[in-house]
């Protein structure tokens, strides 16, 4: 797999002023106790895995706990907006997927981009998968054979209503004049909804890449599409660009999710600047490289 990088604390850049300087943050007695973290999506998924090797690289230079927990539902916003609601002091955090902007529009909460400083170490694409043994070896030869049934028979998975799984699965359908054949399930997460592909619930699951990677290299489950703009080859799996088929949908490649941790937006300076010096520090790590970029087909935002 080729992996692409961008500039060095970009993504702190994007949302945090460094120009404080961490001079000054050297000396804060923060933190004084574990920190808690809210995941808002189930374990074993995307979101989940990043934000657990994250943190375990950000602990050791911190010197305290960070916690992990996984609050899930309504597309991480359970998670979050207790975060939101939180005294700012920095002690709680919210890790996962940046989708905040879609909370207050699809009204499962009032949180949203303006709550929270966001740090951004990786972007994964967003894939069908199938099981591995499906009679489908091709994107084509699915919508062929969705084409053909009738309506309601081929049921998808993704992790819940505007997530990047059900827009790409809403995409392709459309693209693919099937929208209306195909029926949507909503899960809490990616992995959660690869469980329900394993266990025959579901036709195909479209979700981040990382969150069904390792049993597509264990050879559970195939890819047969992914929304990026060339073909990606990871562990020996072929992950084919949907623009070859559907070259009109390659500029939703921007829904392709970011992962991160988010910290309350009123936090103090002093606070801010040593959680992103620590950031900046954590994602460079062969440890947090090795859990999302070579088990989990990140690619960095370093």
């Amino acid at each position: 797999m080729k992996y692409k990088y961008l500039p060095l604390r970009l993504a702190v850049w994007v949302t945090f002023p460094l120009w404080i300087g961490f001079a000054d943050a050297a000396e804060l007695k923060w933190p004084e106790k574990p920190i808690t973290v809210y995941v808002g999506w189930t374990a074993g998924g995307s979101s989940d895995i990043t934000t657990r090797a994250l943190v375990m690289e950000m602990e050791k230079r911190l010197g305290r706990k960070i916690l992990v927990t996984n609050v899930t539902g309504a597309v991480g916003s359970i998670g979050a907006t207790p975060v939101a609601k939180a005294p700012p002091d920095g002690y709680l955090w919210f890790g996962g997927s940046a989708v905040h902007g879609t909370w207050p529009i699809l009204g499962y909460s009032d949180a949203s981009w303006t709550d929270f400083y966001a740090f951004l170490d990786a972007v994964m694409p967003t894939s069908i998968y199938v099981l591995d043994d499906a009679p489908w070896k091709t994107i084509e030869q699915l919508i062929a054979d969705i084409q053909a049934s009738p309506k309601g028979r081929f049921r998808y998975g993704h992790p819940g209503a505007g997530s990047n799984g059900s827009i790409f699965g809403g995409l392709l359908l459309e693209a693919a004049g099937v929208v209306d054949k195909v029926r949507s399930i909503p899960y809490r997460g990616g992995r959660e909804a690869g469980r329900y592909l394993l266990s025959g619930e579901i036709s195909f699951a479209s979700v981040t890449m990382g969150d069904l990677a390792d049993w597509a290299v264990a050879g559970r489950v195939r890819p047969l599409a992914n929304l990026f703009s060339s073909e990606i080859m990871f562990e020996g799996v072929k992950y084919r660009a949907i623009t070859d088929i559907y070259p009109e949908l390659e500029p939703y490649q921007a829904i392709n999710p970011c992962y991160g941790i988010y910290v309350h937006r009123d936090t103090p300076e002093e606070i801010v600047t040593k959680i992103a010096e620590t950031f900046v520090y954590a994602i460079q790590q062969e440890g947090f490289q090795k859990i999302v970029v070579e088990e989990r087909a990140g690619i960095l935002l370093p």
